[in-house]
């Protein structure tokens, strides 16, 4: 799978979904896919269809014709910002145009409402929840769809922390609870676990895309590094032709003014030899020097 592809496309997409975040979410989506051959894979808020687009072309590649994803949202605009809600322009257009633009029309399955206005009476495999961000939203996400999670299904939320409070409120009352496992975290994307009924495997194509997705993070996180040793090293190079720079202002700010004090005493034969010592710097000024010089034998 061109995951690299994948994620350009996905950076084009209006939304507030990082690198990072897309990576752990398609291997979560493929992990998923891997030990659960059954049930339906879930997106609540889908916005312009940046998440949706990841979502849509892992389990594509994964299942071909047969993959689909239920993407659920008014597209009516609405964004939570600090608790509360807000209405923007709605998205439905740029949400098409980007499930067709990622050859996706036959996989993604728009579902134009709010997730507690579906009928629920499908048993899910793996959930993602990015709807509206106030407690009683995240948590009426979740708990429509709970009783149809499979033993082992996933459940991810999107603006876990920071300032979305109450999302992070949620899902750890869902840990505490005992109702979700902790699995793993990239920025605010938290991807949760229902405790399965029996041990997990993965296997076949899913575990080589999550194999894939995790040398592709790793190789990302050591590029990182490389780039912050090498920007640091640099620094501490400009940082010594700066220091060199300015002792060799000074040595040559202090000869011309040695010379000028020796011209003015009529001391010319030193001070022309001063003068030869002078700097690049020092020489490119040697004219307006002269100027002064001879200023000062006028004033005596």
């Amino acid at each position: 799978m061109d995951l690299e592809g994948l994620f350009q496309r996905m950076e084009r997409v209006e939304g507030w979904f990082s690198l990072d975040e897309a990576e752990l979410l398609a291997e979560a989506l493929a992990r998923s896919m891997a030990e659960l051959a059954e049930g339906e894979l879930v997106e609540v808020g889908s916005y312009c269809g940046r998440s949706t687009l990841v979502l849509g072309s892992v389990a594509q590649a994964l299942r071909g014709e047969a993959a689909r994803l239920k993407a659920i949202d008014p597209h009516l605009g609405e964004v939570t910002f600090e608790g509360a809600s807000h209405r923007a322009t709605p998205t439905l257009d740029r949400f098409n145009e980007t499930i067709r633009g990622g050859g996706l029309a036959d996989t993604v399955e728009l579902v134009r409402a709010r997730s507690t206005e579906v009928a629920a009476d499908f048993p899910i495999a793996f959930i993602f929840i990015d709807g509206l961000h106030d407690y009683a939203s995240v948590m009426g996400d979740f708990r429509h769809f709970e009783p149809q999670l499979l033993p082992g299904a996933t459940v991810a939320f999107h603006d876990y922390g920071g300032a979305h409070v109450d999302v992070k409120r949620c899902v750890d009352e869902l840990v505490a609870s005992g109702a979700l496992a902790f699995a793993e975290r990239r920025d605010s994307l938290a991807v949760l676990r229902r405790p399965p009924a029996q041990p997990r495997k993965t296997v076949g194509r899913a575990f080589a895309l999550v194999a894939q997705l995790r040398a592709g993070a790793l190789a990302r996180a050591r590029q990182a590094e490389e780039r912050a040793v090498q920007a640091l090293r640099e620094e501490r190079e400009r940082a010594a032709l700066a220091e060199r720079a300015a002792e060799e202002s000074l040595r040559s700010s202090t000869h011309l003014e040695t010379a000028l004090q020796e011209m003015a005493s009529s001391s010319a034969v030193r001070g022309a030899r001063l003068l030869r010592q002078l700097s690049p710097r020092g020489n490119q000024l040697a004219a307006g020097v002269v100027n002064r010089v001879l200023a000062l034998l006028g004033r005596k």
